[in-house]
């Protein structure tokens, strides 16, 4: 079956270090960054390797997930935030305020 959220390629390597593509985001978050740290540039530490390409390339993965991850938290709380606001405001109004109000939302 395949991953939505890795390559074959990419799942092999994570096998390799002792993941699977179901692990916690943030285990493989942290086993990744220590991989490209510690095997993901050359001697000098001045160019990235095949091996660190491959971990940016998951890295970035996972923080894309968390990304939208946030975004739809946010995106929520702003809809729950706005309909709580909106609830106060017609409890606050006058019978006349609320025909008012009830005639232009549903225009």
């Amino acid at each position: 079956m395949p991953n939505k959220r890795f390559s074959n390629t990419q799942i092999d390597f994570l096998k390799s270090i002792g993941l699977s593509a179901d692990s916690d985001a943030a285990d493989i978050e942290g086993i990744v960054s220590k991989k490209l740290m510690q095997d993901g540039f050359d001697k000098g530490h001045k160019n990235i390797n095949q091996m660190g390409i491959m971990c940016e390339a998951i890295l970035d993965i996972i923080g894309d997930e968390y990304y939208e991850t946030l975004m739809k938290m946010l995106k929520k709380n702003r809809e729950e935030r706005d309909a709580y606001q909106l609830g106060d405001l017609e409890d606050s109004m006058s019978e006349e305020c609320r025909k008012i109000w009830t005639k232009k939302c549903n225009s």
